[in-house]
């Protein structure tokens, strides 16, 4: 719920960018994972559980990430 979040931006301004990401992330794009740890999909993850919608598609990486995957 929006107004939640417009809430929760109003205690912590310091986390007004990720809930902006979380509020506004598309839940049709599957989390990534490597060998069990997302890479990728943290605000979806987070928007998912905190509407209470369900599942969200996920893409496992078990042995190799694809060359085009940026290591931090």
């Amino acid at each position: 719920n929006h107004r939640d979040w417009k809430a929760v931006c109003e205690i912590h301004p310091t986390w007004t960018e990720h809930v902006e990401k979380i509020m506004h992330s598309d839940t049709q794009f599957p989390i990534l994972l490597h060998r069990g740890v997302i890479i990728d999909g943290m605000h979806r993850l987070t928007k998912v559980i905190s509407e209470g919608t369900g599942s969200l598609p996920a893409k496992e990486f078990v042995e190799h990430l694809p060359e085009n995957a940026v290591a931090l």
